[in-house]
């Protein structure tokens, strides 16, 4: 992904804070501690506010693999959803 398509889903799809509306999507960056290096993304998809149903989905570069970061990740992005 290029600079240019970052910046463009920063202003547009991932500007979004909060969750209001069913069809929406809240997206987390995941860095790590020490470095603030962003190593992957975590989404909140809210589908039913009714049923208060959703699905989180996450993408995580590969060299980071193993150390719960998926989790914790996941664990993260659905807090705001409860």
């Amino acid at each position: 992904m290029t600079a240019e398509v970052i910046a463009a889903r920063m202003a547009g799809p991932w500007a979004r804070t909060t969750l209001d509306g069913e069809g929406q999507s809240l997206t987390l960056g995941v860095t790590l501690t020490a470095t603030q290096t962003l190593i992957g993304d975590v989404v909140l998809f809210l589908h039913s506010l009714e049923h208060r149903g959703g699905e989180i989905g996450y993408v995580m570069h590969p060299d980071h693999g193993g150390h719960g970061v998926r989790h914790r990740g996941g664990r993260g992005a659905a807090a705001p959803g409860l």
